[in-house]
């Protein structure tokens, strides 16, 4: 025993029997002395450093064998790496602080390309004052979606892997595995997204373009590892997800949307 530690009949935390220095049930360390600075100072840096490490190990292992790190996760190995609910918020995180702090719009420019495509297309001369407000509102709701479109990512992954499920179903992941798959994933397209936040003054025009390009053939790559899919098959499955997922997107947003409509007009 340390200095530290001294033999307790149960853990101060869970009030499980101990044999050692650590709980068996909840891996707290036996302590016995008052908290104090060095001992707050231990536990953080302990912590930091795991997190630091089970952070690289994901992100590297994301970028270069995104499936590995699913299988891995999913048959046992969850220490090795973050959590993936925890690697999603994080990637959502770093992509919303970098947009702030750069002034890049967080939609890289999605929405205001999309409106000026509507006004070409609709026009705004022959529409009486109904439909121009109609139209107005329209307008603002497809960009409030865009602008939060990573927030609704994440809020629809839950609804895309019941659909992935389904599609999947002969492949032997439950639903769980499935979304645990989902959230690797979303958590590494946001990171995706930092080169193009940095270089956003460059290329905005195209910054959303090569985006869902880059993402679209990231999320096909680890969809078709991950289930262990012939090329063709694999390429024609990712097809119908992308088509699943764009359903998704529907379910979702078209009610909000029209909730929205009838409480601004």
């Amino acid at each position: 025993m340390s200095k530290r530690t001294r033999e307790l009949d149960s853990c101060q935390n869970c009030a499980t029997p101990l044999t050692g220095d650590y709980c068996s049930e909840c891996g707290q360390r036996n302590v016995h002395e008052r908290l104090n600075l060095r001992e707050l100072a231990d536990e953080e840096v302990g912590h930091l450093a795991s997190f630091d490490f089970r952070l690289i190990r994901t992100l590297k292992g994301m970028m270069l064998k995104p499936a590995r790190v699913c299988h891995e996760y999913i048959g046992g190995q969850r220490s090795k790496y973050l959590h993936p609910i925890k690697y999603c918020f994080f990637g959502l995180a770093v992509v919303v602080i970098l947009l702030n702090l750069l002034g890049v719009p967080l939609d890289l420019g999605a929405s205001d390309r999309m409106q000026t495509e509507m006004r070409e297309m609709l026009g705004d001369d022959d529409t009486g004052p109904m439909e121009a407000r109609i139209q107005e509102q329209g307008r603002k709701c497809q960009r409030l979606v865009m602008e939060h479109q990573d927030i609704v990512m994440i809020i629809i992954l839950p609804l895309f892997a019941m659909f992935l499920r389904l599609q999947y179903r002969k492949y032997g992941f439950n639903y769980t595995e499935i979304l645990v798959f989902i959230f690797f994933i979303e958590g590494h397209t946001f990171l995706l997204k930092i080169p193009l936040i940095l270089l956003y003054s460059t290329i905005p025009a195209k910054a959303s373009l090569i985006m869902a390009a880059i993402t679209i053939a990231y999320s096909a790559w680890a969809m078709i590892s991950f289930f262990r899919i012939r090329l063709l098959k694999g390429l024609f499955m990712a097809l119908l997800s992308g088509l699943l997922f764009v359903l998704t997107l529907m379910i979702t947003i078209i009610p909000f949307m029209l909730i929205y409509l009838m409480a601004t007009l």
